[in-house]
């Protein structure tokens, strides 16, 4: 393939991947917030039903690998219901966890249940402003 012919192609790729990212920005920007507000309050368990109980499983194995000691402080991003960040306060409960998620629908479900599990938290939007770093991440 000579090069004007590797030009032409890189130009049409990169024109129809302009093309998906705008049409993806549409769900992604405008709906998606939505979708994951509405699947929040059963996420989880929901995950963990439709994989046969191989979520849960997946998250337990994903932890043992993470080791963490006393002061520590992790980002989780892509945090979703915070399992992973919950998980690893069980182990550490000295940790700092910072979960970021672009939905605040997702992440407000699973700490409601921290008080039941004895697990104490705090959300400081001053000092890890989640919606407004996750807007520009994402």
């Amino acid at each position: 393939m000579n090069n004007s012919r590797v030009a032409e192609v890189a130009l049409d790729f990169s024109s129809r991947e302009r093309e998906r990212e705008y049409e993806f920005s549409i769900i992604w920007k405008g709906r998606l917030d939505a979708v994951f507000a509405d699947v929040a309050p059963y996420y989880d368990f929901a995950s963990n039903l439709a994989s046969l109980g191989l979520c849960n499983w997946w998250r337990r194995r994903f932890l043992s690998f993470i080791e963490v000691a006393p002061g520590d402080s992790v980002l989780d991003v892509c945090a979703g219901t915070n399992g992973v960040g919950i998980g690893l306060l069980r182990r550490q409960p000295d940790l700092r966890v910072f979960a970021l998620d672009r939905s605040a629908a997702m992440q407000a479900g699973r700490w409601r249940k921290c008080p039941r599990t004895g697990i104490s938290y705090r959300i400081d939007h001053k000092r890890c402003p989640q919606t407004a770093l996750s807007r520009q991440l994402f």
